[in-house]
């Protein structure tokens, strides 16, 4: 295993709630946001104290819920405990998610000034038909905005999120949203098809017939418009979701996920991987501060933590195995995966190998000296199909 730790904060507070969201987020609590930042502090101290980590920090990551609707001291105090209780590298990726209507430039100066020096922006796509149906409150001149703020603020490492496979999008309309994203000269892209729980309120109106079901085939033609054009435009694909302008821009804090290396989570609902045990946190706001607050002992990490499940070898080979698949150049090095788990990647998926080599969805490379397992350009539209065979009863 390495010894760089990631260590990710939830900020589980919105102002609304989008149509499409089925995160753990709540809206119209934001007067508690000091007294939950105070409880992320204590819960990153309690743990510290109990694990005394002797790796390094190399990520941290703010995700939600709306991040940025924390004050930037409340951002410096989690900061600041973090480094207080574990050892940080010198510089280190800081990422927050933010919502593009929620940013100023003296606000994302101050972030900046407080350590933060990657951010992701929720623009989802430029047009704004498509952002009413998500249920989203900005445009996609905040978006402009916000990026030209941020650069000004001195940000060098900017991520867009966009989504495809909206009601209603069409290939031309995605295609202008592309455009539009890259025409920003952002260091990262994130795209993900539209994914959609039966609870949500996007969900219950496509239910109703307010909006058409969404269309596998003409998302799967989007992906492949995305791959496409994004190669052209400067962007090589890293990840089955994931785009950057450079190996530099990668995003080093999900890196950590998909080559299934330990991270912790702080918040309501997060989740940690830690010595071969996950664990997650419950899940609402007050809950969480009250379990943080009694503090009391239990068999979990965390006093807020209610599902602990030890992971046998066997688990987290195919746990590796369907997180590394998702990195489209890398894949899984063998020489990697024999140094971890003591066998060899060939003997142990010998079977799995073979029938996908022989449905060309993966192949094997030779990269940097190692020879390496990755999917094809075919895999990659039927990734979920590649990393059921890795699941073992």
């Amino acid at each position: 295993m390495s010894d760089l730790l990631s260590i990710y904060i939830h900020i589980p507070f919105c102002r609304t709630r989008c149509g499409y969201c089925d995160f753990n987020t709540y809206a119209g609590y934001e007067h508690l946001m000091e007294a939950y930042a105070d409880a992320v502090v204590q819960e990153i101290s309690i743990i510290s104290n109990k694990l005394k980590y002797d790796g390094i920090v190399h990520t941290i990551y703010f995700g939600g819920g709306t991040p940025s609707l924390l004050l930037p001291q409340q951002f410096e105090k989690i900061i600041n405990c973090i480094r207080e209780n574990f050892q940080c590298k010198t510089v280190m990726e800081i990422s927050t998610e933010a919502n593009p209507t929620c940013l100023t430039g003296e606000y994302l100066k101050s972030l900046a000034e407080v350590g933060i020096n990657r951010l992701s922006l929720g623009m989802q796509s430029a047009i704004d038909s498509d952002l009413r149906i998500l249920g989203r409150k900005h445009t996609f001149n905040d978006v402009i905005d916000s990026v030209e703020s941020a650069r000004k603020a001195g940000f060098s490492n900017i991520n867009l999120d966009l989504i495809f496979g909206i009601p209603l999008q069409t290939l031309r309309s995605f295609e202008d949203s592309m455009s539009e994203a890259t025409g920003l000269m952002p260091e990262h892209l994130s795209l993900y098809a539209l994914s959609l729980e039966d609870s949500t309120p996007l969900a219950i109106q496509i239910a109703k017939g307010e909006f058409p079901e969404p269309d596998e085939d003409l998302a799967a033609d989007m992906y492949l418009l995305a791959m496409e054009k994004l190669d052209n435009s400067g962007y090589s694909q890293y990840e089955i979701s994931n785009w950057a302008r450079s190996d530099n821009a990668q995003c080093l804090h999900n890196l950590q996920y998909w080559r299934n290396l330990e991270y912790l989570g702080f918040g309501a609902g997060a989740h940690s991987h830690y010595k071969h045990k996950r664990w997650e946190n419950t899940r609402t706001i007050t809950g969480f501060g009250n379990l943080i607050a009694e503090n009391q002992s239990n068999d979990y990490i965390s006093p807020a933590a209610t599902n602990l499940i030890p992971l046998s070898d066997k688990d987290e080979m195919s746990e590796t195995m369907m997180m590394g698949m998702r990195l489209t150049e890398e894949g899984i090095s063998a020489w990697a995966f024999g140094e971890r788990f003591g066998i060899e990647l060939e003997t142990i998926y010998a079977k799995e190998i073979d029938k996908l080599q022989k449905r060309e969805l993966v192949e094997w490379i030779v990269k940097n000296g190692q020879r390496r397992l990755r999917l094809t350009k075919k895999g990659r539209l039927l990734g979920n199909q590649v990393f059921l065979e890795f699941i073992r009863d």
